[in-house]
């Protein structure tokens, strides 16, 4: 039986879109077991979800209906608007290159400005390089002359010369400057659940954009159905301004710069839509990440705005203290999953709370070289957590002045920062900057977490209970992860 859908849909602004292509082998049928039926308090996450859809709602299918269509990617706007161009060191804040003088320099995504700065110095002809909002950079030779962006929406491009300093490309807006109030740089989500009734937005960024990714993983499964990862879906609660990608299987995948597309997966644009417990696992997003490719370029899996979210699943994967890595079927630990395969990364610092339905943990990791840090999120792993999950509030309260947070995840991200933030913020006062991932469960709070953060809005007593410090960034020590909470 067709649920019908009626789901709002908040007006957004038309952003172009990158057609992806993946060549992933096929999606795989699992089957659920709890392996044993005296098993303690902790259950694998999947089992949960898989046991609480089936007994409580069945088989799921969302209807839609409506247009289709996409946007092809389009390139910035040339018009000169003088207001918005700050000059910040070597670098131009508001201001880009252009001439297009460079054969075949096409525009590339990457991680930062300095990751666009050393794509300048790697392609021969290029002098001048410019890295925009929605992480294009775009390279430009000696007679490229300098344009002033003609919207606020642009107002972030960062432009410099090849001879701009490493150190230079760094200091870009949104990491906080010592002795302020701690920012989240970007967010990386995997299947995570909808988090308020209206997007949640950066109000560090002129745009409201946050940066990173949001993914959720997609199967199109007849001629009319598309199947779904059921945590990004089942709750119906918006997503937060954030690029966007929709993860599918031998066929081109969707991705969404700038504000993405915070009301999907609840399209209307097909006629049924079915909650997949099985695409929930994090195998699917390795799969699908690992072999991304963008205009059949083979390494497109390498493009380093994606293989940043590639890094960063295995810690939001590894967030659940202990997991069976489907190669080998061996459990494998967290501390283990960033030993092995986050080489130049180690945990500095982890939280265990028991928030009355888990014991919920919270994790710090940091680059040896950069000194940058990831604020990890565990997902639910507990079946109270699993309801606490439903805990939809026809009240619509506030989380640190955003209305309509989703009651359970606004209520667990509360009880976390009351109690561990205090064990934490030494630690984060010492990371160049935080960007926060989590899966599922982890990703909304993560969502939720930056939100408030970047919010600044230091009289609200759940920012109060949630802010950090920023200090001199130095490299801390390695630690052993705790005895697993089960």
């Amino acid at each position: 039986m067709a649920v019908p859908l009626r789901a709002p849909m908040a007006p957004l602004r038309e952003d172009s879109m990158i057609q992806l292509d993946n060549d992933a082998d096929g999606h795989d049928d699992m089957m659920l077991l709890l392996e044993d039926p005296q098993q303690p308090r902790r259950v694998k996450p999947l089992a949960i979800a898989a046991m609480a859809f089936a007994g409580l709602f069945g088989t799921l299918v969302w209807a839609g209906r409506g247009g289709s269509g996409l946007a092809q990617l389009r390139g910035a706007p040339l018009e000169a608007m003088a207001a918005y161009a700050i000059e910040v060191e070597c670098l131009k804040l508001g201001q880009y290159y252009f001439l297009d003088d460079i054969p075949n320099a096409l525009r590339t995504l990457q991680a930062s400005p300095a990751n666009c700065l050393e794509h300048c110095r790697q392609t021969p002809g290029c002098a001048y390089f410019s890295f925009w909002p929605d992480g294009g950079c775009i390279l430009q030779g000696d007679n490229a002359t300098l344009h002033n962006v003609s919207s606020s929406s642009n107002s972030e491009v960062l432009s410099g010369h090849i001879g701009c300093a490493d150190s230079d490309a760094a200091s870009t807006p949104g990491v906080a400057a010592s002795g302020d109030h701690g920012t989240v740089y970007a967010i990386y989500t995997y299947g995570a659940c909808g988090s308020s009734t209206q997007p949640l937005q950066d109000l560090s960024s002129p745009t409201k954009d946050f940066r990173g990714l949001r993914t959720y993983t997609e199967t199109r499964t007849g001629a009319a159905t598309t199947a779904t990862d059921v945590g990004a879906l089942f709750n119906g609660f918006a997503h937060p301004r954030v690029p966007t990608l929709a993860l599918r299987w031998n066929e081109p995948s969707d991705y969404w710069p700038g504000a993405g597309k915070p009301e999907l997966p609840l399209h209307a644009d097909e006629t049924n839509r079915v909650m997949d417990v099985g695409m929930h696992n994090m195998k699917h997003y390795f799969d699908r990440l690992g072999r991304l490719q963008i205009a059949n370029i083979s390494h497109a899996s390498q493009d380093p705005i994606f293989k940043e979210a590639y890094d960063h699943a295995w810690l939001a994967w590894g967030a659940y203290e202990q997991q069976k890595l489907w190669v080998s079927q061996k459990d494998i630990t967290m501390e283990e999953v960033i030993d092995r395969f986050l080489p130049g990364k180690m945990l500095v610092s982890q939280i265990q709370e028991n928030t009355l339905e888990a014991i919920d943990n919270m994790y710090l990791v940091q680059d040896e070289k950069t000194l940058d840090c990831v604020f990890v999120f565990e997902g639910t792993h507990t079946f109270h957590e699993f309801f606490g999950n439903l805990g939809i509030s026809t009240a619509k309260p506030h989380y640190c002045g955003f209305g309509g947070v989703h009651k359970g995840y606004g209520g667990k991200l509360s009880w976390l920062m009351k109690y561990g933030m205090p064990k934490l913020r030494p630690s984060l006062a010492k990371c160049r900057q935080v960007t926060c991932t989590g899966h599922s469960l982890g990703g909304a709070l993560c969502d939720i977490f930056a939100a408030c953060a970047n919010s600044q809005r230091t009289e609200n007593h759940q920012f109060q209970n949630q802010m950090w410090t920023k200090g001199t960034p130095e490299l801390m020590p390695k630690m052993k992860q705790l005895r697993i909470s089960s």
